[in-house]
């Protein structure tokens, strides 16, 4: 199964809401050589707000 870096970066910023003090989360993946050699990574950023 290959998970791509929009859900698992969707994923670790809803883990991070297991800690009630967290009201928001910003997570960065990036992929490096994934588009090599047009690009030296690819990657997501996403922030996510506790609702």
């Amino acid at each position: 199964m290959t998970t791509s870096v929009e859900t698992f970066a969707e994923r670790l910023a809803q883990a991070c809401f297991a800690d009630p003090r967290v009201t928001r989360a910003r997570v960065r993946v990036e992929k490096p050589l994934a588009l090599a050699p047009h690009a030296a990574a690819a990657g997501v950023e996403i922030t996510a707000v506790r609702a």
